[in-house]
Parts: C-alpha cells; sequence; structure tokens
C-alpha cells in the first residue's frame, strides 16, 4: 500500500507541473480560457474572493493559477485575486470514490475533471465526488459454466446508506456495500445438483465465494481481486444429473453378466450393481460384458461415436454427457451333436438341424424303404422308448420334454437340462435290424400281373382301332378329294364370268363414246341444212330436241349401265333404236342426200350394236349358267359336309 501512495503522489505532482505549464503558457501566448463562458483578453480593475471547497475523504485537487498579465501565482482558497486571474483544477478520487463534477456558485456544473475559471466576481466552487458503482454480472450456470435456462438470481444487497435492493435491473455495488444472500431460483432440483456460489478473479479462476454471518462485506481489496473492467462476476453453479439404464435381455439376467466400475478418483474405481441410476456430469465409466452359460456376448447397443468402440468387444469406456441407455446383446449359444450309422443295415437316420441351442426341437427320423420291415432300433445301445424315457428323466421340466411319435421316429424340446446333457453327452450311436417285408412284395407282384393283363387287353384294341380309323381316313380322303375338284370347277367358272362382265363393260363404254360421235356428226348436219333453208328451221328444232332427249337417253343408259348390268342392256337396246327411228324421220323430213347418208351410216351402226347386244344377252345367259353351277355345287358341299360329320359320329 505505501508503494501504490508513492506512485498516486508523484503521478499527482507530475500533473500539477504540467498543469501549471499549460496553464502559464496558455494565458502568456493564446490569452485563452478552458472556460468558454470567459474571456481573457478583456481584463477590469477589481479584487474578487475565490474559495475551492472539497472532501479529503473523498479526494483531493491540485489547483494552479495565472494572473491577467499570464504570470504564475500562488493560489491559496479563501483569498482575493486580481480581475482576470484563472485557476485550474484537476481532482483526483480517492479509493471508493470517483469524480462527478464541479459547481460553480452553486449554478453552474462543470463535468471535465480538468477544468479553467477565469475570475471575474467572488467565486465559491465546489468539488463534488460520489462513491464509486462497480458493475455485479450474477448468473447460473452448470458444470462446463453453460447458462441454464429458466435459472433466475434473487439477490439481496445492502448499500452503505442502509438501502436494501433485491434483483434489480441495474445491479451494482460499492465499497462498504454488504451482500447478503445470492440465491438461484426456477432450477429443476431433479435435473441438477448445487455445487456452490462461485466469484471469478483477475486471472479467471473460479473461487467459492464465502458469506459471513451478516453477509460479504465489500472493501477495497475485494474490489482490486474481483474487479476486470468495472464489473464483478459472480455465477451459482449447479451440475446436470445425466441417467444412466443398463438394459440385458430378460432371459440373459443374472449378477454376473456384466461388471460397471464408474471413476471414483484419479486412478481409482469402484463398482456399480444398479441397472439404472443418475449421476453428474462427466461422471466416466468403464463396462464389462461377460458370456453366460447359455448365451454369449455379442455387442453393445448405445455407444457414441466419439467413444471408438470396436464392434462385437466386450469392453466399453464412455462418459455421461447426457442420459444414455446402454444395451447388452446377447446371442444363444449352440451344440451339435454327431451321428454314427454304421450298424444300420438298410435306411437312413435323419435330424433335425446340424446346430442346436436353447428352445429348439430336435427330431430324430429313421425312415426305411417299404420292401424292407424294421425289427428293432437301438440309440446308443437303448431303444427308443428307454432313450426317449432317460431324456424325460433328466429333464426337472414337469411335462415330458421327449415323446416318440412313431417307429424309428422321436423328438426332443431342448431345455437348459436338455442342453447340459447334449452338451456332454454330443454322440448318438444308432443300430437297426430289418427283415424283407413280403407282404408288401407278394402286393408288387401282384400289381405287376394286373398291369400285364390289362396292357394285352390294351394292345388288342388298340390294333381294332387303327383298322378302323385307317379306312376311315381313306374314306375322308376320297371325299376331301372330291370337295376339291368341285372348288376349282367353281373357282373356274367364276374366272369366266368375271372375264364377261368385263368384256361386257368395255362394249358398254365403247357405245357410249360412238353414240357421242353420232351426236356430233348431226349437229354438223343440221348446222348445213340451217344455211340452206331458213323455212326448215322448226324441222331443225325438233330434230336438235330429239337429238338432244336421244343423247340424254343413252347418257344415263350409260351411267345404269355401270351401276346394274342387266338395267344397261335394256336401256342401251331402247337407246339405239330410238336415235334410228330419229335418224329415219330426219332423212324423209329433210329429203337430202347428205342427210341420206348420214342414215346410212347411223343404220350400219344399229346393225354394228344388235351384234354386241346378242353377245350381251348370251353372256347374261352365261352367268346364270354359274349362279346355278354354284348354287348346285353349295348344295353338294353341304351335303359331303353332313356326311364327313355322320362318318366321325360313327367313329366316337
Amino acid at each position: 500500500m505505501g508503494a501504490d501512495m508513492k506512485n498516486k503522489n508523484f503521478k499527482k505532482l507530475f500533473l500539477t507541473l504540467m498543469l501549471c505549464t499549460f496553464v502559464l503558457f496558455g494565458g502568456m501566448f493564446f490569452g485563452l480560457s478552458l472556460n468558454s463562458n470567459v474571456n481573457c483578453d478583456v481584463f477590469a480593475d477589481g479584487i474578487y474572493s475565490v474559495t475551492v471547497n472539497v472532501d479529503d475523504t473523498e479526494g483531493e485537487i491540485v489547483v494552479a493559477a495565472v494572473n491577467a498579465s499570464g504570470e504564475k501565482i500562488d493560489f491559496e482558497s479563501g483569498t482575493f485575486y486580481d480581475q482576470g486571474t484563472m485557476i485550474t483544477i484537476n481532482a483526483f478520487a480517492n479509493q471508493g470514490f470517483e469524480f462527478a463534477y464541479y459547481t460553480v456558485n452553486e449554478l453552474t456544473k462543470v463535468y471535465d475533471v480538468c477544468s479553467s475559471f477565469i475570475i471575474n466576481d467572488t467565486t465559491t466552487i465546489d468539488v463534488v465526488f460520489t462513491v464509486k458503482k462497480y458493475q455485479l454480472d450474477i448468473s447460473v450456470r452448470d458444470s462446463v459454466l453453460n447458462q441454464i435456462a429458466g435459472g433466475e438470481v434473487n439477490a439481496q444487497i445492502t448499500y452503505q446508506n442502509n438501502d436494501l435492493i433485491n434483483n434489480p435491473n441495474q445491479m451494482f455495488i460499492r465499497v462498504g456495500d454488504t451482500i447478503k444472500s445470492i440465491q438461484a431460483n426456477n432450477v429443476q432440483m431433479n435435473k441438477y445438483n448445487y455445487l456452490g456460489t462461485f466469484i471469478e478473479d483477475k486471472n479467471g479462476a473460479k473461487v467459492p465465494l464465502q458469506f459471513g454471518v451478516t453477509g460479504l462485506t465489500v472493501d477495497q481489496d475485494f474490489i482490486d481481486s474481483y474487479c476486470v473492467d468495472n464489473k464483478i462476476t459472480i455465477y451459482v453453479q449447479y451440475v446436470q444429473l445425466c441417467k444412466l439404464k443398463i438394459i440385458v435381455p430378460e432371459e440373459c439376467k443374472s449378477n454376473s453378466n456384466f461388471m460397471l466400475l464408474m471413476k471414483s478418483g484419479e486412478n481409482s474405481f469402484e463398482e456399480v450393481n444398479q441397472l439404472s441410476a443418475s449421476y453428474t456430469y462427466g461422471t466416466c465409466f468403464s463396462i464389462m460384458a461377460k458370456n453366460q452359460k447359455y448365451y454369449d456376448f455379442k455387442t453393445f447397443n448405445g455407444a457414441n461415436d466419439d467413444e471408438q468402440y470396436v464392434l462385437g468387444s466386450a469392453f466399453l469406456n464412455f462418459v455421461m454427457t447426457g442420459d444414455r441407455t446402454i444395451s447388452l446383446v446377447y446371442q444363444p449359444k449352440t451344440f451339435k451333436l454327431v451321428l454314427y450309422t454304421s450298424n444300420v443295415d438298410a435306411g437312413t437316420v435323419k435330424l433335425s438341424g446340424e446346430s442346436l441351442k436353447l428352445g429348439d426341437t430336435l427330431v430324430f427320423n429313421y425312415e426305411l424303404g417299404a420292401t424292407r420291415k424294421l425289427q428293432s432300433i437301438l440309440v446308443n445301445d437303448d431303444s427308443i422308448d428307454e432313450f426317449v424315457d432317460m431324456l424325460n428323466s433328466v429333464s426337472t421340466a414337469e411335462n415330458d420334454v421327449a415323446v416318440k411319435t412313431g417307429e424309428g421316429l422321436f423328438s426332443v424340446y431342448v431345455d437348459k437340462d436338455i442342453f447340459d446333457y447334449f452338451n456332454v453327452h454330443n454322440t448318438l450311436i444308432v443300430k437297426t435290424k430289418t427283415e424283407a417285408n413280403v407282404g408288401f412284395i407278394l402286393l408288387i407282384v401282384l400289381y405287376v400281373v394286373l398291369l400285364v393283363i390289362s396292357g394285352a387287353g390294351f394292345v388288342i384294341f388298340g390294333i381294332l382301332y387303327n383298322k378302323t380309323n385307317k379306312k376311315v381316313s381313306e374314306t375322308n380322303k376320297v371325299q376331301a378329294d372330291a370337295v376339291k375338284q368341285k372348288q376349282e370347277a367353281f373357282i373356274r367358272e367364276k374366272a369366266i364370268s368375271d372375264q364377261a362382265v368385263s368384256l361386257e363393260y368395255e362394249y358398254l363404254k365403247k357405245q357410249k363414246e360412238d353414240l357421242d360421235k353420232n351426236k356430233q356428226r348431226i349437229k354438223k348436219i343440221d348446222e348445213i341444212q340451217n344455211a340452206d333453208d331458213h323455212s326448215n328451221q322448226s324441222v331443225k328444232k325438233a330434230k336438235v330436241k330429239a337429238s338432244d332427249a336421244s343423247a340424254k337417253k343413252k347418257s344415263s343408259v350409260f351411267e345404269t349401265g355401270l351401276n346394274s348390268k342387266t338395267a344397261v342392256k335394256k336401256t342401251n337396246k331402247g337407246a339405239v333404236q330410238g336415235e334410228t327411228d330419229t335418224i329415219k324421220k330426219k332423212s324423209v323430213s329433210k329429203k337430202k342426200t347428205s342427210t341420206e347418208k348420214a342414215v346410212k351410216k347411223q343404220a350400219e351402226k344399229t346393225s354394228e350394236n344388235k351384234k354386241r347386244t346378242a353377245v350381251t344377252m348370251q353372256a347374261d345367259e352365261n352367268k346364270k349358267a354359274i349362279k346355278k353351277t354354284s348354287s348346285k355345287t353349295k348344295a353338294e358341299t353341304a351335303v359331303k359336309h353332313a356326311k364327313m360329320s355322320a362318318v366321325e359320329e360313327g367313329k366316337k
């Protein structure tokens, strides 16, 4: 403390010298005041009293004075100074206090700790210090210093003036205050354990906070030890409770199926036998699984990736960083029976499954062919009845575990007693005696004889059936050939009919072309007649109308002939006859040589048309004959089909 005071006095002396130098040169060269409301360049005659008041228990001041001429002068509070004198004050707070402000004549407040004042009137300056406040940061944390959700703090602090605060919005303390209590609220105690209340020192170390009978008094040593950047950190600390659950299969539960060790010291462990319990956060465990009499350990379920557990290992180290469930997985042990059948003279011995485990059913089955009959069978020199009775006597179960289900057949349920028996006596020696099954052999011989007799009857029937079937086939072939020939004849006749229709179509087409040419010729004759004799105009008109009617009628005949061949033939005859009559009438009325020639030519055409009409009529008669032939052929075909159906029915 003495060294600290010397350092502080040295600082004060150094600051005072600097202040005086600043005031001296400031007054000489600049004539400025740190108080902007005072003009240092204006000097007036007058002497005024200057008083500076300060509480020595709270702090001290250093004052420097300069007169109006800029000369440094000594200052003493309560004395008189010339108008224009400038005084500069620098305040220093004692421990536990801090500078607040200056008041000038109880009216003006100046908040700069180093301020200058120009004396132009009687002046009283008060230096005001206040008790220094330190911020309190109080929280609720877990063992790894994480904030606990929902954790609130209720702090009771008594200030120097006996004011009691209880969880204020801005929590602070001062030298001389008393911290009566700090308590955390709303912490789920079933999930946390209280560790204590701690304060952080200047190095960040956790220090238990010790309360006296009346609380904790805050002094300067307390501030110097725990205040960092004007803040004091206090926290109520809890440790999280983590629930551990060990799951073991029901059939494997025993006091020796695993060993759970909890680390209790640096290098010490203690054994834990509880399957479910809560432990503090960070507790270390080691668990070792053991094989059981009827089960082998397989693996652990519930290991975390960062624990680097090797699958299948019987050892697991883990740390409680939350609720954990560790499951032990077991698999049943198995046994394998060795079967010797060297003395089995016939048949086959079968066992269900090569490997058996607890809860399986062993089935023994001796299979013998039908030609042999079992005389006796021994299993480990015991009959099956004796062997089954022995197994039932080994088991302590209330009901029989071994049952004989047939000749050379029995089953055994594998319980713990049977498992233990076969685990030691894992060899089955089977011996059998058999004899020929005479009854079965006679039955086979009788069956063969019946087969031979029935086979001969089938052969005779087959021969007769084949002969009948051959005759029927030949008859069917003859009838089929006849039908084929008639079908070919029908096809040929149809081809001739189609050809006749085609010729008829060509004939009608040519006839239309001839009619068109005649129409043109008649038109030319009319033009000549019109030039020769105008008086015959009416005759010409009648001839033209008759010609047009004839042409239209012929055209209609042609169109109708395309749709109906019979109608074409009749219409064609009428059209030709009508055209001939018209030409004759024209030749009689006109009585001209040219007309007679045209009529003669038309008569020749008409003769030719008649010949063609005769051909068409002959074609119609051919078609009718073909239709009759086709109908007759269809009738004959139907008769043949009826005969064939009758023959097939006769075969059936």
